[in-house]
């Protein structure tokens, strides 16, 4: 007989082992091998990676590179002297290893751009090739469609036999890919008019027959005569928008202007155009100094480029169905030459590679962008002091599943070989998927121990409480707190609920409560309602009193500065509750968006995991 509604012989619990510490009433997820973890955040510090470099290509000054999260393995392109040139990498942490190396034609390229196209129902995963053949066609643009055909195994190739001429007029060619529409856009000069173009282009066939159609004829983006040395032209697609936003000088003045469009008849490639908007008075400088991005978090592009007076500019805007509405922009580094851009999905921010007129060194420089569309600029680092072309372009491109930028580039020092290296920003890395929380343990236990979870439509009586790594570590010369591995942390405590804090990584820092910020450093007096702190076990624990203030401050009881705050609040029966990255519980969704359950009183919680 089958039960309709709530099947009561359901099993509402099961049992494994524990992979690392698991506290009582604690968010866990189910690991591949069947273990069960705590959801936490976990502090991944910066590195860089070591050059490498090929054995025998010797690069010149075009380059290119994206990343194929399908097959997971980077793609550089650049001009081999008389020849268009392919590497395939694989990335290991910050170590890059070149696979092979691919010709892609023997013509000679310039004006090199790529991009990832991602796999569908029909299809597999591709890489969109755009170039110009500087040879005696020399306004000959193309597209190729490349693929990757071994992703699992340590050699990989890309197809060289899908190219096709989409403009015997042209140069300077930009590409983007519209996942809406399934195509390739290219932007260039129209070289005997002089005017900024673009051009919708198709794909069709399946693997390694994939070709490349032009369905349509060019469109004007500008119809004014931009100079013929210019080739500052960007272009990128809004995901948020689903609009291309392109970058280009104003034929008159040389202005920086901006224009937004979309193909409204991907069957023959029309487009529909928004209006001009200046983006600054004042001229760009070309042709490698710049580009493009869109930053998916904060919903904006992002556009770097070099004045004709020298000097990087940074400026975000923000897409609108005809128009970019553009923030007030910030100046970069005043000798900024050769520059590009891309967004770190992992670290959360833009990542700039660039070169100055001090030196031929690869600089960087992380930047965080604000909703209101201002930039918070980190320092220049410098992790390539070694020469570097200065005339060339840079190969940039963010590998999500190794959570590295990879910047690829001609070695001076090396007879002008053809080299990558890998540089990873700070960041927080985490385990919570949008498939595996499985729900919440019955009791403490130790790594490797035995534990029962509460799973779907069980009841956890202790869903709200849990449990905190303390560790310290010294940032700018004075000791921090951190929290699971976020640096001072902003706790979320439920009143009646017990969370516990382990200090033993931080044995000389006693970790207490406070409702005064910094305790007893700052004339305040420590905290004691429902706290138990074992000095010799190196643990603190406090169940939240239902008196308890709206705020508490946690602090070190020897050593001021450290500490930060902590929300105290009320869980609210009826309420359906979120997982949040760091393992807690809160009615707002997180991304990725988990159901922990539907709260039934302050404590208890109907599992959904």
């Amino acid at each position: 007989m089958r039960t309709i509604g709530n099947d009561l012989s359901a099993k509402k619990q099961n049992n494994f082992i524990a992979s690392g510490t698991l506290d009582n009433g604690a968010s866990v997820i189910v690991n591949a091998d069947g273990t069960v973890s705590s959801v936490v955040q976990t502090s991944v510090s910066a590195a860089e990676g070591n050059v490498t470099e090929t054995s025998s290509s010797s690069a010149s000054y075009e380059f290119a590179a994206c990343y194929d999260s399908t097959n997971k393995r980077v793609v550089a392109f650049y001009n081999r002297v008389d020849s268009l040139v392919a590497q395939v990498g694989s990335i290991s942490g910050t170590t890059i290893t070149f696979l092979q190396e691919n010709v892609i034609t023997y013509d000679t390229p310039g004006d090199i751009g790529c991009f990832f196209i991602p796999p569908t129902a029909s299809r597999n995963a591709k890489i969109g090739l755009v170039w110009r053949h500087t040879d005696g066609a020399g306004n000959n643009c193309k597209v190729n469609i490349c693929e990757i055909t071994d992703g699992t195994g340590t050699l990989s190739y890309i197809n060289s036999s899908s190219t096709t001429t989409i403009t015997s007029n042209g140069r300077f060619p930009r590409g983007a890919y519209d996942p809406d529409n399934d195509l390739i856009v290219v932007m260039f000069r129209n070289n005997t008019s002089g005017n900024v173009v673009a051009l919708s282009c198709n794909f069709t066939g399946v693997g390694l027959s994939t070709a490349v159609t032009v369905p349509g004829s060019e469109q004007s983006i500008l119809a004014q005569n931009v100079s013929s040395d210019a080739g500052k032209f960007f272009i990128t697609y809004d995901t948020n928008a689903n609009r291309f936003v392109s970058i280009y000088p104003d034929g008159s003045s040389g202005y920086v202007q901006s224009k937004v469009f979309h193909v409204h008849d991907p069957a023959n490639g029309s487009m529909t155009f928004g209006g001009q908007v200046t983006v600054e008075s004042v001229a760009m400088s070309g042709p490698h100094y710049g580009n493009i991005i869109f930053d998916p978090d904060q919903k904006k592009v992002i556009l770097l480029y070099r004045t004709s007076t020298g000097g990087g500019k940074l400026i975000a805007g923000t897409t609108g169905s005809t128009t970019v509405t553009w923030a007030n922009s910030d100046a970069i580094d005043g000798g900024m030459t050769t520059a590009n851009l891309v967004y770190d999905s992992q670290a959360k921010k833009v990542f700039m590679f660039y070169m100055n007129t001090n030196n031929n060194y690869g600089k960087t420089r992380e930047i965080a962008v604000q909703s209101n569309g201002d930039f918070t600029v980190g320092a220049e680092n410098v992790p390539l002091s070694q020469d570097i072309s200065s005339s060339t372009s840079f190969g940039l491109a963010h590998d999500s599943d190794q959570n590295v930028n990879t910047v690829f580039f001609r070695k001076v020092s090396s007879s002008g070989r053809f080299a990558g290296m890998c540089i990873r920003l700070a960041h927080l890395s985490e385990n919570l998927t949008s498939e595996n929380f499985i729900g919440m343990p019955e009791s403490r236990v130790a790594n490797s121990a035995m534990v029962t979870v509460k799973t779907q439509g069980a009841i956890s009586k202790n869903a709200f409480n849990n449990g905190y790594v303390i560790t310290v570590q010294n940032v700018s010369g004075n000791n921090k707190y951190f929290i699971d591995g976020v640096q001072q942390d902003t706790l979320t405590l439920y009143r009646g609920n017990t969370y516990f804090f382990d200090w033993s990584g931080a044995q000389t820092h006693p970790f207490s409560f406070s409702t005064t910020s910094d305790g007893t450093h700052n004339s305040g007096s420590e905290y004691t309602t429902g706290v138990t702190k074992d000095n010799s076990a190196y643990t603190t624990s406090i169940t939240v009193d239902s008196s308890a203030p709206n705020t508490l401050y946690y602090y070190c009881s020897a050593h001021s500065g450290m500490g930060g705050s902590a929300t105290i609040s009320n869980v609210i029966p009826g309420r359906t509750y979120y997982v949040q990255k760091n393992g807690i519980l809160k009615t707002t969704a997180d991304t990725p968006s988990v159901v922990a359950g539907t709260a039934l009183s302050t404590t208890e919680l109907i599992v959904k995991g």
